[in-house]
C-alpha cells in the first residue's frame, strides 16, 4: 500500500503524535535501570526477501515484493455481514465459484511486509509491515459483480509516516504496530516445520508484556509447493481486489502477481500451505477471536499498484 503520489509531502497529525509520543516516552522509561528493553527503530529491511523482479521491466509505475501470511477463516455469513457496513452488499455468487457456500463468508487475515518498492528507478518508499483483516467479495460500486475489499483497521509500523499517510488517504484507521519479526511477513519456526508472527498494539506493549493483537502458528501442510484446500486463484483473486476503507471515492489497486520468476521459480518463496490457528483481538475483532484449524498460504509476489484510484475505474475487478 503505497502513498498515493499527489500526497508524497503531507504527513498525518496521527503519525506526528505518534512518533513524538513514543519519543517522548521513550525518553523517560530508558533512564530507568531496572528496564531492559527492546530498541524501537525504524522498520528494518526484510531479512527474507527476494528483489523486486518488476523494477527494470516497469520502471514508470510503482511496484514492489510482499512477503506475506494470508490465512481464510470461513465464518458464518451473518457474522461477517455485521462486521460490513451495511451500504455494501457481498457478492456471494463470486465467491461460490471457489466452492464457498453463500450461508458462509472467506474472511482473511494477513501480515505482509512490502519490499524494495521501486518507482521511476528510486527506492520510493522504505519497507514495512502491516497486519489486517479484509473483506474481499465486497459489491464496492453497488453493480452487482464488480468485487473489491474493505478494509477498517490496518496496523502498521508508527515510523512508517508515507505509508500511514496513504493508507489514510484510503479512509482506512491506521494504529501503531510492532511486529515479530520485523523484517518479514512471517518467522520460520524452530525446525523448519512451519511459520509463526505475532503482532503487538504499540511500541510499548510488547516491552511491558502485553498481549499480541495478533498471532499466529501454522504448520506446512506438506514439504512441496501446495495451496490446499485452496487453489492458487482464490489467493490470486483474494488478494488483488481493490481495496478501500471509509472514503469510497478513491481506492487501492495492488494487484499481486504469483506467476513471476521470482514466485514461481524459488522453493524458498513459492506459495506453501500451511494449518494451524490464529489469535485476534479488538478493534480488529469486537472480541478476543480464537481461530483453530485454519489453512492459508505464505508466499512472496511481485506486486504492480495503482494509487489514488477513483473507484469507478476498477469497475469490473
Amino acid at each position: 500500500m503505497l502513498l498515493p503520489l499527489h500526497a508524497m509531502m503531507k504527513l498525518s497529525s496521527f503519525s506526528v503524535l505518534v512518533v513524538s509520543t513514543l519519543l517522548s516516552t521513550l525518553t523517560l522509561i530508558t533512564s530507568s535501570p531496572i528496564l531492559s528493553l527492546r530498541p524501537i527503530t525504524p522498520q528494518e529491511d526484510c531479512t527474507s526477501c527476494a528483489a523486486n523482479p518488476l523494477a527494470k521491466t516497469d520502471p514508470t509505475v510503482p511496484t514492489g515484493m510482499i512477503n506475506s501470511t494470508t490465512s481464510v477463516h470461513i465464518v458464518p455469513y451473518g457474522y461477517a455481514r455485521a462486521l460490513i457496513p451495511s451500504q455494501y452488499g457481498i457478492l456471494t455468487s463470486a465467491y461460490a465459484d471457489f466452492g464457498i457456500p453463500a450461508s458462509q463468508y472467506p474472511l482473511i487475515i494477513e501480515t505482509t511486509i512490502d519490499h524494495d518498492i521501486r518507482f521511476d528507478n528510486i527506492n520510493a518508499v522504505p519497507d514495512f509491515s502491516s497486519f489486517r483483516i479484509s473483506f474481499p467479495f465486497i459489491d464496492g460500486l453497488g453493480d452487482g459483480y464488480s468485487s473489491f475489499r474493505f478494509i477498517h483497521y490496518l496496523y502498521l509500523p508508527a515510523t512508517g509516516l508515507l505509508s500511514i499517510t496513504g493508507a489514510e488517504e484510503y479512509g482506512e484507521v491506521v494504529l501503531p504496530g510492532v511486529f515479530d519479526p520485523p523484517g518479514a511477513g512471517y518467522a520460520i519456526t524452530p525446525g523448519g516445520k512451519g511459520v509463526s508472527f505475532s503482532v503487538y498494539a504499540g511500541p510499548l506493549a510488547e516491552v511491558f508484556g502485553g498481549a499480541p493483537v495478533g498471532q499466529a502458528l501454522f504448520e506446512f501442510t506438506s514439504n512441496t509447493t501446495a495451496t490446499a484446500p485452496y487453489l492458487l486463484d482464490f489467493y490470486v483473486n483474494v488478494t488483488s481486489q481493490p481495496q478501500f476503507g471509509t472514503n469510497t471515492s478513491v481506492c487501492d489497486n495492488q494487484v499481486r502477481l504469483w506467476n513471476t520468476s521470482v514466485t514461481v521459480g524459488s522453493p524458498a518463496v513459492a506459495p506453501r500451505s500451511i494449518f494451524g490457528n490464529v489469535t485476534v483481538s479488538p478493534p480488529l475483532l469486537p472480541v478476543k477471536t480464537v481461530f483453530t484449524g485454519v489453512y492459508g498460504v505464505v508466499a512472496a509476489t511481485a506486486f504492480i499498484e495503482s494509487t489514488n484510484l477513483n473507484c469507478e475505474a476498477s469497475k469490473g475487478s
